[in-house]
């Protein structure tokens, strides 16, 4: 393989980075997403919680009724698994976060490497092409002076 080629070959992965960073920024925005919905879930479940605590103090401060307390019992412990569950789902979010924002730092570092090998490899085209067409007007040059 060639200068040029290998040349050609590191652009096109370049390329390939840059498309593998913009899906990894997708997905992670799409994670932040559904970490800030389930935070909010998690919140809205936390104060249905809090409300049906604050149904059962009402109902122990009025008197004691059997069938009510079994009901607000129930829904009170209902409420309570659903905020577990809500606090469960939002931290398997926050996890899943971080494993996008690492995959997107990655890939970014990937992208950041390749194009510093596209830079250095254009660079290095470039110098040879400087130093042949150098080389060109030294023999140029040279034949002239033999000439005269």
């Amino acid at each position: 393989m060639d200068k040029r080629a290998r040349s050609r070959a590191i652009g096109q992965i370049a390329a390939l980075r840059a498309a593998e960073r913009v899906a990894a920024q997708q997905a992670l925005g799409e994670a932040l997403a559904a970490q800030q919905a389930a935070e909010a879930d998690a919140r809205r479940a936390e104060v249905r919680t809090n409300e049906a605590v604050g149904a059962w103090q009402a109902q122990l401060a009025e008197g004691f009724a059997p069938e009510l307390a079994r009901a607000l019992a129930a829904d009170l412990v209902a409420r309570a698994a659903e905020t577990v569950e809500a606090r469960g789902a939002s931290a398997r979010a926050a996890e899943h976060s971080d494993a996008r924002t690492s995959a997107w730092r990655e890939s970014d570092a990937r992208l950041r490497q390749a194009e510093t090998l596209a830079r250095a490899s254009r660079r290095a085209l470039r110098r040879a092409r400087e130093e042949r067409s150098l080389e060109a007007q030294a023999d140029r040059i040279t034949w002239r002076w033999r000439r005269a």
